[in-house]
């Protein structure tokens, strides 16, 4: 026998969730060390933090109902979601989709250290905010009847169970039904239905119909039906196709319900409704809209409608007829209201309380002659056919007798009620008094511990919920899918699930900085991260700054090429610039007006280019040696340019013997194997698992240490860790595993020492967490990735930035849309950045560096190579002393200050101001025909400076 037990292993998850209120919001903290749950039966994959936490988008009305009028307060939410995609990006809540869109990353860019990655996308998220603004309008209105309720009669034997309608005027009517409380009897009025928009989906045939002989329409039969199809007559083609129909009712007159159905008598056409209230067709006066042959004129004035079985029947009152409709609106006949019965006399209906269709004959019942007639079929049209006097209807006498059989039959029999005008009259509501407010409120949300192991989705309503919401999904333990050798049984790669060996153990922390007013708003989040920052000591003011703007110039050393001697291949060092010929670069820059220059080298050490690992110093003698770089920084120092020589402690780009790196240095992956750098492939849009061998995180301090002291008796005072501010990966190594968060805090202990070796930091891409640690900042992102369900890219990180950290965003040379990226400069304050090679740069297309397509320096000094000026080059913004000139005219007059505004001129995206604090004001025109902003005309693809 089955025994029911008591589960022993249940999935019970225990965490505790900490709330902080402070001054400026709220702290909302998480410790994993205090998860508890079943470890051996189950897994904890992840945990979504205040998922509607700050939600907005959803709509709600209200309305509040006296027999005088109605209150109406109707409450609205616009506004969008932010996420940190590249510079930043707004989702607002009118994006939505049947499944809702949605949009995540994890932060810091994509653990290299596992295989299955969560994105096939390449993503560039680097700061830990999130957040919402939205704008709550309320309206209050007050509509106020033409006359009181308990004035009105109320509908009866309705389709739906109303007492009044009420018409306001714009197509919309609600049904009220009056409820009576039996103890108080008090009334109330509660809506039980509406009519706003009258939707119809028809169908159109675009083909001719076959409509058969038109002098029956098919097969009638005695009821002179419109034949086969039930309609309009005829046989139909096929291929019809389906089209929605909307509109509105213009000024309703007068409601009939019968048991099934509303009709609503609306000036020039009769609107017909089921019991749902669910628009089904309408009947023109004029009879345009239905199927007819030697119809009278027009329906006249109406004294009730019926619908029974598939007929509806009308009390054409003005012209005293009946006129009968099929259920799909085709004209099937009339009958006057004096007819000739079947004994030849002449009969007047006195009044009609009845109609039904029994079998081939209609039964009209006249209560007033106490008579029922009925009526056949005998002809198409039903014209001057004839009656049979079917009952009369005898009254009791006065000594009680009973009535005769007939009598009888007739009182049970179910006639259908026929409405009239008096019955089912609307009132009418006028607007008689309005009221609207509203108010701006949001927050930014600030990841504080654990952002390394957060992923951070935006989601809008769709089918589950009408919400739209950001929020952060937190891993404290993580797992990986690793192939194995051979194939599974179903014949595809064999696999392995593994968890990590390391569980997260400190606090996931989250501070919501509530916003209000005009600080509501994605500036506003990026001015108070930006004070979070300032309070942390992460960021502190520019001071003592140069003039003009900074140019960033990035240079090659050597490089490994295949040459041919004597026919042989021979592995050479080619020299794409020496330490004499940048020199001679910055010579002839500052010949041309540029002064405030920051030089970054790659390739000076250790092989070039494809160098070893950063754990000894040998400076490359094909550009000039120890001596040559001595000699080419005491002249940087004397034009006070700062030179930041690039050393690369994240993954190996060659090796070879005795370089100082042991292959217990790499980071491994989850099956012990060593782990390698993913490289994106654009054509196929997915991470491919092949490129260079990552360094530990355990290591790169130790390294660094080993040459810190021969650094800087070489006279370094600077130094460049580019990859350091881009790349964050976990580390398998099962003596000492590191997830994601431990290695995040081996960088910030390493970027420490650096610091306190008095060296001054540039980084790339700049991860939240090195921001602190930096002085320049090279290839922020300044755009978003202009993801398909987001609506706009906003300058988030330039914001918070601008003032307070040097920065440059993508090469300027190197931009594919070349305009594009000269207006993201301008727009997020961003300084000028080129990468440029003196010679020799036709070799970089066949190494891994091809994406160094456009660095010829003598190109973008507007000189071919035998050192002529060419066409090309006079041409405006196609040299670097133009470029530069163009820009520095409008970022020298915001070198210290700070971006207060950011706005889509007239709600365009292409059409933008930006405004700062010592009231300069940017006006960027994206489009590609010239515009006015502010009374100032912006050419395409250009700006212009208001101060």
């Amino acid at each position: 026998m089955y025994d029911d037990s008591v589960d022993e292993s249940p999935p019970v998850f225990k965490i505790s969730l900490e709330y902080y209120v402070e001054e400026d919001g709220l702290r909302v903290r998480l410790p994993a060390n205090a998860i508890r749950y079943d470890s051996e039966n189950y897994f904890l994959d992840s945990i979504t933090v205040l998922p509607f936490m700050g939600c907005g988008g959803g709509k709600s009305e209200y309305e509040s109902f006296s027999s005088e009028g109605i209150y109406q307060t109707n409450n609205s939410q616009n506004g969008y979601t932010f996420i940190p995609d590249g510079s930043g990006a707004i989702v607002r809540f009118e994006s939505t989709s049947v499944n809702g869109n949605k949009i995540s990353s994890s932060l810091f860019g994509i653990d290299n250290a596992f295989y299955k990655l969560e994105t096939k996308v390449q993503y560039d998220w680097r700061f830990p905010v999130f957040g919402v603004a939205q704008t709550n309008t309320e309206e209050n209105v007050y509509y106020q009847f033409n006359k009181p309720l308990t004035e009105i009669i109320r509908a009866e034997n309705a389709a739906l169970d109303f007492d009044y309608a009420i018409n306001f005027g714009n197509g919309r009517i609600i049904f009220v039904a009056a409820k009576t409380n039996e103890e108080t009897g008090e009334v109330t009025y509660v809506p039980v239905g509406e009519i706003a928009v009258l939707t119809q989906q028809v169908v159109t045939t675009p083909s001719p119909i076959d409509t058969g002989d038109t002098g029956d329409n098919g097969d009638t039969g005695d009821t002179g039906d419109t034949g086969d199809t039930g309609d309009n007559g005829g046989n139909t083609n096929t291929g019809t196709s389906q089209e929605v129909i909307k509109r509105t009712l213009v000024e309703p007159i007068a409601y009939y319900a019968s048991a099934t159905n509303l009709f609503v008598d609306d000036q020039e056409e009769i609107a017909v409704f089921d019991s749902s209230m669910r628009y089904l067709g309408s009947i023109k006066k004029d009879f345009t809209n239905v199927v007819h042959d030697g119809l009278p004129d027009r329906i006249g004035s109406i004294d009730g409608i019926a619908a029974t079985g598939d007929y509806i029947f009308i009390h054409d009152v003005a012209n005293k007829r009946i006129l009968m409709f099929s259920a799909t609106f085709a004209f099937v006949g009339f009958v006057n209201e004096t007819f000739e019965t079947e004994t030849n006399k002449t009969a007047t209906f006195k009044s009609i309380d009845g109609i039904r269709v029994d079998g081939d004959v209609f039964l009209v019942y006249d209560a007033t002659a106490g008579k029922a007639y009925s009526f056949g079929f005998s002809s198409r049209y039903w014209v001057e056919t004839l009656p049979v006097e079917k009952v009369t209807v005898t009254e009791e006498n006065e000594e009680g007798s009973q009535e005769n059989e007939e009598d009888q039959n007739l009182k049970s029999t179910d006639f259908t009620t026929w409405s009239t005008v008096e019955s089912f009259v609307g009132v009418t509501a006028f607007k008689e008094k309005s009221s609207k407010s509203s108010y701006e409120k949001g927050y930014v949300a600030i990841i504080t511990e654990g952002e390394a192991l957060a992923k951070i989705w935006a989601t809008s309503a769709g089918k589950n919920h009408s919400y739209c919401t950001v929020y952060a999904q937190i891993f404290p333990s993580q797992t990986d899918t690793y192939p194995l050798s051979g194939l599974s049984v179903s014949g595809n790669a064999s696999t392995e699930t593994a968890s990590t060996k390391r569980s997260y153990k400190g606090n996931f922390t989250f501070v919501y900085k509530m916003l209000y007013g005009d600080h509501a708003n994605y500036v506003g989040m990026a001015i108070a991260y930006r004070e979070h920052l300032v309070k942390a000591g992460n960021l502190k003011k520019l001071e003592s700054v140069k003039e003009d703007a900074i140019m960033y110039l990035e240079l090659f050393g050597d490089l490994d090429t295949t040459q041919r001697v004597f026919g042989v291949p021979v592995e050479v060092k080619t020299p794409l610039t020496t330490f004499e010929q940048a020199q001679s670069m910055l010579d002839e820059l500052q010949n041309v007006g540029i002064s405030n220059m920051v030089v970054r080298y790659k390739g000076w050490m250790n092989g070039g280019m494809l160098s070893t690992v950063p754990a000894k110093l040998k400076v490359e003698s094909k550009i000039g040696g120890e001596d040559g770089l001595q000699a080419f920084m005491k002249y940087a120092d004397s034009k006070g340019i700062a030179l930041y020589p690039d050393m690369n402690y994240s993954y190996i780009l060659t090796q070879s013997m005795f370089d100082g790196f042991s292959k217990k240095d790499a980071a491994q992956s989850i099956d012990g194997r060593t782990a390698l750098l993913k490289k994106y492939n654009p054509a196929a849009q997915t991470y491919l698992n092949r490129g260079s061998v990552l360094i530990s995180s355990r290591v790169m301090e130790d390294y660094f240490l080993h040459i810190a002291d021969d650094y800087k008796k070489m006279g370094m005072n600077s130094i460049s860790l580019g990859t350091l501010g881009e790349i964050l990966n976990s580390d398998h190594n099962k003596d000492e595993p590191l997830n994601r968060e431990n290695s995040k805090d081996k960088v910030i202990q390493f970027l420490k020492t650096v610091k306190e070796n008095k060296l001054n930091v540039l980084v790339e891409k700049g991860n939240s967490y090195t921001l602190s640690y930096a002085d320049h900042v090279l290839n922020l992102s300044l755009d978003s990735s202009n993801n398909t369900k987001a609506n706009e890219s906003v300058p988030f990180m330039g914001i918070v930035l601008h003032g307070y950290l040097n920065f440059a965003g993508e090469a300027i040379n190197l931009a594919g849309d070349y305009r594009y990226n000269l207006l993201k400069t301008i727009e997020n304050g961003a300084d000028i950045y080129f990468v440029l090679s003196y010679e020799n740069t036709a070799e970089l297309k066949n190494s891994r560096f091809n994406a160094y397509y456009s660095v010829d320096y003598n190109t973008w000094m507007g000189r071919v190579t035998d050192g002529s000026e060419s066409d090309e080059g006079k041409n405006k913004l196609n040299t670097v002393e133009s470029v530069y000139k163009h820009l520095n005219e409008a970022l020298k007059l915001v070198k210290t200050a700070t971006i207060v505004k950011h706005e889509f001129v007239n709600g365009i995206s292409k059409l933008v101001r930006v405004t700062y604090d010592n009231g300069v004001v940017f006006l960027l025109n994206y489009t590609d025909s010239e515009v006015e902003m502010d009374g100032v005309t912006v050419a395409m693809y250009d700006f212009a400076v208001v101060s």
